[in-house]
């Protein structure tokens, strides 16, 4: 049975991804807090940032799924400078762990490296990184870019939450940041840890896989589809005027596809499944 390490193995997308791990391997889930009870036995207290303790999990594995990251980059452009330990250093001690103990990793970054902010420069440092150690044939490693991941279980301070949550105390009004033009890959987060795991047994060392839908929907035409499958008419507004896209930015998933993954749960089924 293989070892398999999830660092951030307590979040959204890592408790997911151990559950469906479940009895296929053996896990160990490195993270600063707790999962939930199924899932605590195989927990460790791991701190990225401590490269000691993430040298001693990565200890005798196969595969490294390296999630422990900041998930939000609101908090990136708050605090840069925890953005930039936990994503870059924290991986680092990751990058570094690997090659001493020889594991295949898959590294957890997201489709926003193309755009700006501290989020971006974070992420796409922590990549040039990876690549750098791969190119050097040190690291075995595939890296994945993730589009706006959604489901059960999700906390607030994301958008489908959020407005589930808004819909729920106001019903007959929602009220969206932006222009509400703004576009977005939304995939739900079963068809995400199927990906992740494709990935990380099929992918190509030093392949960049983007995880998505492959479509690309406005804000506006998410707070519609929501508020139907919520059986609710509510009045939308936003807070600022804008005009449709030209270009609706979605994951390129064809290279997934061809090692035999698809995503399955459209966005008006995931959604039902959120409420």
């Amino acid at each position: 049975m293989k070892k398999i390490v999830v660092t951030g193995g307590s979040g959204f997308i890592g408790t997911a991804l151990c559950k469906s791990l479940y009895g296929e391997a053996e896990i160990a889930i490195a993270d600063v807090r707790p999962p939930i009870d199924l899932l605590r036995d195989y927990w460790r207290y791991v701190d990225v940032t401590d490269s000691y303790s993430v040298f001693e999990v990565v200890e005798d594995a196969d595969v490294v799924y390296h999630l422990a990251a900041n998930p939000n980059p609101t908090l990136a452009e708050k605090n840069p400078s925890w953005d930039l330990t936990i994503n870059v250093i924290g991986t680092l001690n990751v990058i570094n762990a690997c090659v001493k103990h020889e594991a295949r990793i898959l590294f957890t970054s997201s489709l926003s490296v193309k755009k700006n902010g501290n989020y971006a420069i974070s992420k796409h440092t922590a990549e040039q990184y990876i690549q750098h150690y791969a190119k050097k044939g040190k690291l075995d490693v595939v890296i994945v870019r993730l589009a706006n991941v959604y489901g059960q279980n999700q906390s607030l301070g994301f958008v489908i939450p959020d407005f589930i949550d808004r819909l729920k105390r106001n019903p007959n009004a929602l009220q969206i940041r932006g222009t509400g033009y703004e576009t977005r890959d939304f995939i739900f987060i079963d068809d995400a840890v199927t990906a992740l795991r494709v990935a990380a047994e099929k992918g190509e060392n030093g392949a960049v896989y983007e995880i998505g839908t492959g479509k690309a929907v406005t804000i506006l035409e998410l707070a519609e589809v929501l508020a139907k499958a919520m059986q609710l008419s509510p009045r939308i507004s936003t807070e600022k005027q804008g005009t449709p896209p030209k270009v609706r930015d979605a994951a390129n998933i064809s290279p997934l596809q061809e090692l035999g993954w698809t995503p399955k749960v459209t966005l008006e089924e995931g959604l039902k499944r959120c409420l």
